[in-house]
């Protein structure tokens, strides 16, 4: 017997026995696991329909949440003392809008206070009282001590069908007042039993209470809900008992045809808010089509195993002329190795004497293909390049171009071959004899931007690399030339430059405005300020007026005035005209342009006095109470006086408007130090900033005044202003309780203030 033949026979034994053992045993294996994966897959399925079944109930919890939430319905329920009764179009609209997108509803109720019914997707309910309908009474009762409700499923009449109710309470000012009314909904039942519809044949869905009453079912079993489930009741008693989803095989199922079936629960656990009401799912499926695909995996493995044995006797009959293949392969081989296909290897791993052959011959050719240069393939690489490839040889002859240089240059490859690289590089001294050496030494040089000389005498721009290349003996055996085109970028960069130029005038002017945009904020302050000058000047004036009558009086009744009788009266008048005089200057400084001021060392003391001047007579006229709290230490700091000042009386004459509506009208300017800064907080106890402000409130043109009474530039540049001082403009409100702004200032200015929140207060008096 030949030895290939000896070999076939006793394969084809070991698979006679070895065959069938593990064909028997995969197909235990993935019996198990199969049938373990499908009852798997029922139980998530129930877990998935359960949590469906929740969100669908928590959408709506949560829409009737929102009805009861909306701001137009809890005006319209607010205590009316005129035309009470009448329901504006605009309620029925809103009404109509929020019933169609919730839900989705079988009815939606508007009920007040009182229990009467406002508006109803039932007409003829409209005008009564909640009492007459008990299932929904018991909802508005629960409602309206202030908690949301949702009922088990309930029939709430004789003819009605199912439903979960939801009420929700409706609060005034959004809950911050009493309880107005209550919005009750009827949740649509067929929506959750179109949901247990969807669930794939041939499994059967039962959905049943806490206490075991039918909720849905087969479409047959529609007339029993709410009746005693009809569902093995000892598993039904068993899984609310557990309270835990698992999966048991029953002998008989809820109808007799059904078989024994794999029995499949999930219990209710809610959803957010909605807590659910201790429902149970209980899915049925006939056990012999559960386990269809496990039958359908026997049939299957033992057809398999009958064929593989067919195949594998087969196959092994061509074993023998198998072992002979090698020699024909390697026949094969040296054929095309001697039709100079190089690149052929013999795929032979026997480690027998036909191996080491075949190793032999495959380290043969690849030594041949080191040693052969295929030039189809470097000529590939050079003019598929995108760049220009020039190869030269030491004395600077063009030895090799590729195609990319041709269509640059345009000229015909004959053209250049040979020729001195001078006739295209217009500068040429980098490959003179010194430099061409240097070159050498260096290896190689990069990005050097040159000029190529097309066909036509044109220039071209480039950007021109070059590298040195040695033989295996470390000779100097070419040059590479490799150079790109940067007539683009050339004109790339004469744009950047034509727009850098037009943007710095552009950044001249957008200054120049920025400057002026400055002062006439700062007028506008003064206008504002002046407004109010005739009471600060109005009280000094009558003063003097008042002496001066004095001193006339005196000199009439009396002949014989003495010295000692007019000084004191001489001295009020002096007071009251330096007093003047003062507010005059001051006004005069605040408004002088501020351009050529610098920055100098400022007392904040005296400028905080200085800005003062001006409120003074305004807030004892608006009774404003002025409360100071400065630190006990309060250093000088380097500033634009006038620019501080702008701010100071920007954040003053803000808290002074802030005041007007308001019953306490009081303003705390504190001043202290920390670290390294100063910091200045103006607060008020106006009527506040609403939070949607906050973030806007130093944006320019933005006010929250009416419309003439502001600029909306004086917080924008007054920030504008901190930040060229290289510190922090913060604001903090509370709408009803007043506001805070915190200027943070560096003492010296090759400081800055990293902080956004103004430190704890310390050292105040």
């Amino acid at each position: 017997m030949k030895f290939a033949s000896k070999i076939t026979l006793s394969i084809v034994m070991m698979s006679l026995i070895a065959v069938p053992i593990l064909v028997f045993g995969t197909f235990y294996s993935a019996r198990m696991v199969l049938q373990k994966n499908i009852t798997n897959n029922y139980q998530n399925i129930a877990q998935h329909q359960m949590l469906s079944i929740d969100r669908a109930l928590y959408i709506a919890y949560r829409d009737i949440q929102m009805i009861a939430e909306d701001e137009m319905l809890q005006e319209f329920l607010a205590p009316r003392k005129e035309a009470k009764g009448i329901i504006p179009d605009s309620i029925f609209k809103k009404w109509d809008e929020r019933t169609f997108l919730t839900g989705p509803w079988d009815l939606l109720t508007l009920i007040d206070g009182e229990g009467l019914i406002l508006m109803s997707t039932d007409k003829g309910s409209v005008g009564k009282f909640i009492e007459e309908y008990p299932a929904s009474n018991t909802a508005y009762h629960n409602a309206i001590k202030g908690k949301t409700h949702y009922s088990d499923l309930v029939r709430p009449g004789k003819t009605s069908r199912p439903t979960v109710i939801f009420a929700a309470p409706i609060r005034h000012n959004r809950g911050k007042n009493s309880i107005e009314g209550v919005v009750i909904g009827h949740f649509a039942w067929p929506v959750i039993m179109q949901t247990l519809d969807e669930i794939a044949p041939p499994a059967i869905a039962h959905l049943f209470s806490s206490e075991g009453m039918t909720l849905s079912g087969p479409r047959a079993y529609a007339d029993q809900i709410l009746q005693p489930s009809h569902v093995n009741h000892e598993l039904i008693k068993k899984v609310l008992e557990n309270n835990v989803a698992g999966n048991v095989i029953l002998e008989k199922g809820s109808h007799e045809e059904l078989g024994t079936v794999l029995a499949v629960y999930s219990l209710q656990n809610g959803l957010f808010g909605y807590k659910g009401s201790g429902w149970g799912l209980l899915l049925e499926v006939p056990l012999e089509k559960a386990l269809a695909p496990v039958n359908l995996l026997a049939r299957n493995v033992a057809a398999l195993a009958v064929i593989v044995m067919m195949v594998l006797i087969i196959g092994l009959y061509f074993v023998g002329r198998l072992l002979a293949r090698p020699v024909e392969i390697l026949t094969e081989m040296v054929e095309e190795v001697s039709h100079g296909n190089l690149a052929i290897k013999a795929e032979i791993t026997t480690k027998d004497e036909v191996g080491e052959l075949a190793d032999s011959f495959n380290r043969m050719t690849e030594a041949l293909q080191k040693t052969t240069v295929s030039r189809n393939y470097v000529d590939n690489i050079l003019n598929t390049m995108p760049g220009s490839l020039i190869v030269i040889n030491p004395d600077a002859f063009i030895v090799s171009v590729n195609q990319a240089t041709l269509d640059l240059l345009g000229y015909e490859e004959k053209e250049l071959i040979g020729q001195p690289l001078g006739i295209i590089l217009e500068e040429e001294s980098i490959f003179q004899k010194n430099s061409l050496d240097a070159l050498i030494q260096q290896v190689f040089i990069t990005n050097v931007e040159k000029s190529y000389i097309g066909n036509g005498g044109n220039r071209i721009p480039v950007l021109f690399s070059g590298s040195v290349m040695y033989d295996g003996e470390g000779k100097v055996q070419d040059i590479i030339c490799v150079a790109t085109d940067i007539r683009e970028r050339r004109e790339y960069e004469e744009k950047l430059h034509r727009y850098n130029s037009e943007l710095a005038s552009s950044n001249r002017a957008l200054k120049i405005a920025q400057e002026q945009l400055v002062h006439s904020a700062k007028m506008a302050s003064i206008g504002q300020i002046t407004a109010g000058l005739a009471h600060e000047i109005n009280q000094p004036l009558g003063a003097i007026q008042l002496n001066a009558e004095l001193i006339h009086t005196i000199t009439c009744e009396d002949e014989y005035i003495q010295k000692e009788d007019l000084t004191p009266i001489y001295n009020k008048i002096h007071r009251q005209i330096n007093r003047i005089k003062q507010i005059v200057q001051h006004l005069r400084i605040f408004s002088r342009d501020d351009k050529l001021l610098e920055f100098e060392e400022t007392d904040v003391i005296s400028l905080i006095d200085d800005s003062l001047v001006l409120f003074s007579q305004r807030f004892s006229l608006n009774k404003i109470q002025l409360i100071k709290e400065f630190g006990s230490y309060i250093p000088r700091i380097d500033c634009n006086k006038i620019h501080i000042e702008q701010v100071l009386t920007n954040l003053l004459t803000n808290a002074e408007h802030a005041l007007v509506d308001s019953v306490q009208k009081v303003i705390i300017l504190r001043v202290y130090a920390i670290e390294d800064c100063l910091v200045i907080e103006v607060e008020d106890t106006g009527y506040g900033i609403a939070e949607e402000n906050l973030n806007k409130i130093f944006d320019p043109f933005f006010t929250t005044k009416e419309v003439g009474e502001g600029t909306g530039l004086g917080m924008s540049i007054s920030y504008g202003i901190v930040q060229s001082h290289k510190g922090n403009l913060a604001v903090k409100s509370e709408v009803g309780k007043g506001t805070s702004f915190t200027l943070s200032l560096p003492i010296k200015q090759n400081q800055i203030i990293k902080t956004d929140e103004p430190a704890s207060l310390q050292g105040v008096n």
